[in-house]
């Protein structure tokens, strides 16, 4: 008898792109239940998100930066899936590939993006002099 074991082919290759709330819960519940057949990669340019809900106590100093953020490689190992450390710049629809600052595409069969939001401030008279965006949240 061998203690060798066998792994199962990939029938498909599912691509997150951002550490967002939705992939944070989704990787939580592939580590209870993990897709037979799929090979997940998660893509971010952070290795811990931020939870914007706990933002407002972070910066009362309520929360400490652990408790306010989301390890994406401690999950990501949990879930039984790949984390790549990096920027995505484009998406290849027609190869399937997600484009990568510095380094070579990742193929997908499947990607979900789920990347945040940047508020467009030049249309609202001060608010490039007097306000201080909340999103992107890691560069509040």
């Amino acid at each position: 008898m061998t203690t060798a074991t066998l792994e199962t082919p990939f029938a498909k290759d599912l691509v997150l792109v951002g550490g967002g709330h939705s992939h944070a819960l989704m990787l939580r519940m592939m580590g209870m239940n993990p897709l037979e057949g799929v090979r997940v990669t998660l893509i971010s340019d952070v290795a811990h998100a931020p939870y914007s809900g706990m933002l407002p106590g972070l910066v009362a100093g309520f929360y400490s930066y652990d408790d306010a953020h989301i390890d994406l490689r401690r999950l990501c190992q949990f879930a039984g899936v790949r984390f790549i450390l990096a920027k995505a710049c484009g998406l290849d629809l027609e190869q399937k590939r997600v484009l990568l600052e510095g380094r070579s595409p990742i193929g997908f069969d499947i990607v979900s993006l789920n990347i945040g939001s940047t508020p467009h401030k030049i249309d609202i008279p001060g608010a490039e002099e007097f306000a201080i965006p909340a999103k992107p949240v890691p560069q509040l």
